[in-house]
């Protein structure tokens, strides 16, 4: 079931390029990742020296819904849980699993019966990591999808923290619409959380993984947790384009 994590064990690598490499763990599953790095051939040996070295993979599921969908699939358990498994490569508990939930909108935006479902839907009980959806807005001005995604936000917090005893500290999902000089509104909404969130997901939009303004966007998120005197923190890419046409994204592209 979805449960705290930590983010520890950190080690910062000078050689040939700049390079953190921290271990997001959540009860005893363990991952490593890289922040980020200018060789690449020397990535992909890190990386994969980081993987085989770890007991656990994270598993992304993704959930591409619309509000139909998402209202259809809370009046009926057995839908939903067939609904995770088509949209899952394979669930296995000793992976580390993680909902990435993509909730598409247009001019009506989730209600309050909608925030409670989708708080049902990441503490249910294969989910690991409780990620904050992204929304994906339809005839919507750039402006308003930032208020109006600062505004969920909120709300899905405050229903989080309502429903789950404790100190569950959440992910923070980075929606490709944000800027870098953004992110500091968006950051701070979570300063209402009893324990900092320290996973951070990028959302690269099927851009690559040098994609300038990702780059910017990491830059960022690297400098806020620096002024904020943490070094702990894992920082993970989804959706990131191949290298070439039909290629799987490999590892060292998925791990920032």
């Amino acid at each position: 079931m979805v449960n705290k994590y930590s983010v520890d064990d950190t080690q910062i690598y000078n050689e040939e390029a700049f390079m953190r490499v921290a271990t997001l763990s959540v009860s005893d599953k363990k991952q490593k990742t890289i922040a980020k790095s200018l060789d690449h051939r020397w990535l992909d040996r890190k990386v994969f020296d980081s993987i085989t070295s770890s007991n656990n993979v994270i598993n992304e599921i993704y959930l591409n819904m619309d509000l139909d969908q998402l209202r259809a699939l809370s009046n009926d358990d057995i839908l939903f849980e067939n609904y995770i498994r088509t949209n899952s490569s394979f669930i296995n508990a000793g992976a580390l699993n993680v909902l990435f939930i993509n909730l598409k909108v247009g001019a009506e935006m989730p209600d309050s019966d909608d925030i409670t479902y989708l708080n049902h839907i990441l503490t249910w009980g294969t989910n690991d990591i409780y990620l904050m959806p992204i929304l994906q807005f339809n005839g919507v001005e750039r402006r308003e999808e930032i208020d109006h995604y600062a505004d969920f936000v909120t709300k899905m917090i405050e229903c989080k923290n309502s429903m789950v005893p404790g100190n569950l500290n959440l992910g923070i999902s980075i929606p490709s619409f944000y800027r870098y000089k953004q992110l500091d509104k968006l950051l701070s909404l979570y300063d209402v959380e009893n324990t900092e969130p320290t996973f951070v997901s990028i959302d690269f939009s099927r851009t690559g993984f040098d994609d300038t303004k990702r780059i910017g966007i990491v830059n960022t998120i690297n400098t806020h947790f620096k002024e904020n005197k943490v070094e702990d923190y894992f920082l993970y890419g989804f959706n990131v384009r191949t290298y070439r046409r039909g290629q799987p994204s490999p590892v060292s592209d998925e791990m920032l």
